[in-house]
This record gives C-alpha cells, structure tokens and sequence, in this order.
C-alpha cells in the first residue's frame, strides 16, 4: 500500500512541475529571446504629417519588462542624409517625449536614439513623413528615353525566341521534375536563366503557372530552388 501511495504522490509531483513549465514558457517577456524593447509612439497614428506640423514622439525603453530611466543620445536629419541636429532627453519612468521638428518640403525625417545602460549601447531610429503623396523625383527623365526603349523592343522583335531546357537531376524529387532553362535575350549571346518545375506525369494543361521572379536585386536564397518557390 504504501509502494502504491509513493509511485502515486510521485506521479502528482512530475505533472505538477510540467504545468509549472508550462506557465513559466507562457508567461516569457516580449519580445522572445529579447531582453530590452523600444516603444515609439507619434502623435500621429500614421506616422504622416503635412509639410509645417510638428512631430512628436513618445520614447520608452524597457529591459527585462521594466521601464528604465537615463540619458538618451539623440541626432534627428532628413532620410538618408547627415544628422541636422543633435542633443539628448532624459526618460523618466522610462517615458519622455521628442519634438523631431518639421519639414518646408516633402519628404521624411529620421530620429536616431542611443542609450547606454549597464555598459551596453542600444540603438534604435524610427521615421515620420511630411506630405508624402506631395513628393516628386530628383531625377529627370532623358529626352530620348522613350525613342531609347522603343528601339530596344523593335531591335528584340528580330531576336529568334531560342532557349535550351536542361534537366536538373540534383533538385527533382518524388514529386515534381525540375529544369534549368536557358532563355537567348538579344544578339549578343546575353541570357536569362531560371527554373522551371514539373509534376511528374503531369498532362497539358492540367495544372496552372506560377512565375516567381527573384526580385530587383541579388538575393542570397536558402535551400534548393522548389523549396525557395514551394516554400
């Protein structure tokens, strides 16, 4: 009796620690695996201003969960340019308010932050936007840019379309067949590339097409090429 009352009170104390894990998993500060946080608030809830309002931000910092005062470093400049204006703010109860100022003209400001605390600086910056639907490019298009493109399209026009499809053994599975194609695109020999994917035993026109460009710019893609597009 008492073996049966021991293997009982046991059984009690290993599912009471599981529910405590449980709890203490749920209960983790946000964000995971994270031990400090910015909060940035503006007075508007957008983000967007017109060109003369004033921007105001509110500023809190917490670590560990718990709101954290000190001096905070700040510059404040137009996107992407040199900082026009620098000082620093305290927080208090881990809150304070920054004035970012404004624009004359369209366009968007960028707040930097830096807060030393326990021998570590953190960083943060956050944008706000001045009549953004008001902005206009600083580049100029060319006179000739669209006798340029036109010429190119009809110099194509006498392009063959010429491509060769490869079968790519490393990257088929049991499912699907894959090919590397090889796409002729001028005169001069220039190519695309891409890779085309099959189900196996596929009939015509049973399934539908999906293109997936790889973008504007390199990319550095992870895993093989069907799970970068079936992913």
């Amino acid at each position: 009796m008492n073996k049966l009352k021991t293997i009982y009170l046991s059984l009690l104390f290993f599912l009471a620690m599981n529910m405590m894990g449980g709890v203490n998993a749920m209960a983790e500060n946000y964000p995971y695996r994270c031990d400090y946080l910015w909060l940035t608030v503006p007075d508007h809830a957008d983000w967007l201003y017109r060109t003369g309002e004033q921007a105001k931000v509110e500023i809190s910092f917490y670590k560990y969960g718990i709101p954290r005062d000190g001096e905070v470093n700040y510059e404040i400049g137009d996107d992407m340019l040199k900082a026009d204006k620098q000082g620093s703010f305290r927080l208090k109860n881990g809150r304070a308010i920054v004035n970012m100022g404004t624009r004359k003209t369209p366009g968007f400001r960028d707040l930097r932050l830096f807060y030393k605390l326990d021998g570590k600086t953190y960083q943060h910056h956050v944008k706000v936007g001045f009549s953004v639907d008001k902005i206009q490019p600083y580049t100029q298009e060319p006179k000739d840019f669209d006798s340029f493109w036109q010429k190119a399209k009809d110099e194509l026009k006498n392009v063959p379309l010429s491509y060769t499809k490869e079968l790519a053994k490393e990257y088929c599975t049991d499912k699907i067949d894959c090919y590397l194609v090889k796409l002729q695109i001028d005169k001069m020999g220039h190519a695309m590339y891409g890779y085309l994917f099959y189900p196996k035993n596929a009939s015509q026109g049973s399934h539908p097409v999906v293109l997936t460009p790889p973008g504007s710019r390199h990319q550095d893609h992870q895993g093989t090429p069907a799970q970068q597009v079936l992913c």
